[in-house]
């Protein structure tokens, strides 16, 4: 629920200038990766049962592919190439190192602190 909060503020008709869309905010490659129908007539990104489960394979995998849940939230937000390829390149597997070194575009070395501060809020304070 953090990663939606982060995302899109809980707005599931939220659409980002980059093109990704819904509450958790799926670019339309990955939402057809995760079996999410995207048509101009038919965006299932926009449905907030189907998107979260979803999110939820798409978090796992990225969970099972880094082996760590900070660069699993890292790949969510830049995209696991991205991620991948940082990790090919410099051998490094920390979240922290790669943010303390400036290897992440800000908005991601901004998201994970962002995630993990809306997980530590209560539940009711959670909504908008």
């Amino acid at each position: 629920m953090a990663v939606a909060q982060v995302e899109s503020g809980f707005n599931p008709w939220a659409v980002s200038p980059k093109g990704a869309a819904g509450l958790w905010q799926f670019m339309p490659e990955t939402a057809r990766r995760y079996g999410l129908e995207v048509h101009p007539k038919h965006d299932e990104r926009f449905l907030p049962l189907k998107s979260a489960q979803a999110a939820a394979r798409y978090l796992r995998d990225l969970q099972a592919q880094f082996g760590d849940w900070l660069l699993a939230l890292a790949a969510y937000n830049a995209g696991e190439g991205r991620v991948q390829s940082l990790i090919d390149r410099t051998g490094i597997r920390d979240f922290w190192t790669m943010a303390r070194r400036r290897l992440l575009p800000r908005e991601t070395i901004e998201y994970v602190p962002k995630v993990l501060q809306a997980m530590r809020r209560p539940a009711r304070e959670r909504t908008p």
